[in-house]
């Protein structure tokens, strides 16, 4: 198979672009983002989650979702973390490689990056970010890639494995809002279950409609992060298992008590969040952080960690 890349149109917004091998696609959108709207079988569904309201939409002097995958830097900061990405960006495509540049953001001074390599004959695609300060002063920030996934699927992560003994090996940070006994949370001995559900039965609410949940992603929502030193989460819906892969700095100076990997869910929809460890950039100096996803079909939600042993890691 060959990698196609080309323009298209993607609801609402003229100018999007689809990298794609035959088998699996992705859509980047150029009016705005730089952000991975859509990834999936090219016969299939979305895996990744789109926000209606926002979708095909431009401009404007408020910062929106929209969906799918973008590229944030940490800590989070009300002003820093949602500056705007509504204007075009730029772009330029050959063989097998998709790069995207945003403008440099106004404030932060922080320009973003993304080049999409597809691979031609495997159902996997790998997600070069970079962070440049283009600012006069130094700044420390770490890169924040984040996917807003499709709702109905169960998230899995791994805790460390590594034997310290008498020491401790696993860092899981919570935050406040996040319930220990939340129905969408499975504690296993080796892996963490998030189930998205939509555990209020109602339907999703935005913008004015209420003033308290803006973004219509804050009803029943949980947030964890964990050093993932093995480096890697899935996500399965509708019998797809996703697989996000990236390299965990071991020692590296990580934000929110040591968390390599995030995850967020509420009733609408689940983020899977992986991190670079925090970086002091000095002017013109960039950053860069990889994921890795693969995509596999045919898979069915494991019960207990000896059942994730047997059907999931073996496509790690």
């Amino acid at each position: 198979m060959a990698v196609k890349i080309s323009e298209i149109g993607f609801k609402g917004w003229e100018h999007c672009v689809e990298i794609t091998n035959g088998s699996i696609k992705l859509i980047v959108t150029t009016d705005v983002g730089p952000r991975i709207i859509f990834f999936g079988f090219c016969d299939g569904e979305n895996e990744l989650f789109e926000v209606e309201e926002d979708i095909g939409k431009t401009g404007g002097s408020t910062y929106r979702l929209y969906g799918g995958h973008r590229l944030w830097h940490a800590p989070q900061d009300d002003k820093r973390t949602v500056e705007l990405d509504n204007t075009t960006i730029s772009w330029n495509a050959e063989s097998y490689k998709f790069c995207a540049s945003q403008p440099v953001e106004a404030w932060s001074m922080i320009k973003k990056d993304i080049e999409i390599t597809m691979h031609p004959d495997k159902d996997e695609v790998e997600i070069l970010h970079k962070l440049t300060n283009k600012g006069a002063w130094g700044c420390e920030l770490a890169l924040w890639a984040s996917k807003m996934m499709a709702p109905g699927g169960l998230e899995i992560i791994p805790f460390s494995n590594g034997d310290a003994y008498l020491a401790p090996n696993r860092s899981i940070a919570l935050w406040s809002w996040t319930k220990f006994n939340d129905p969408k949370i499975k504690w296993g001995d080796k892996y963490l279950f998030i189930k998205q559900m939509n555990l209020s039965n109602k339907v999703r609410n935005t913008g004015l409609l209420d003033t308290d949940d803006p973004w219509g992603c804050w009803t029943n929502p949980i947030k964890i992060g964990i050093n993932n030193e093995q480096g890697w989460a899935a996500y399965i819906n509708n019998g797809n298992l996703f697989v996000l892969k990236y390299n965990h700095i071991h020692n590296g100076d990580y934000t929110d008590m040591n968390s390599s990997y995030e995850t967020f869910s509420c009733d609408y929809m689940t983020e899977m969040e992986s991190l670079s460890p925090l970086r002091r950039l000095g002017q013109d100096e960039s950053v860069k952080h990889i994921e890795e996803w693969k995509l596999i079909r045919n898979i069915r939600e494991p019960l207990n960690d000896r059942e994730v042993d047997k059907i999931i890691l073996k496509h790690i």
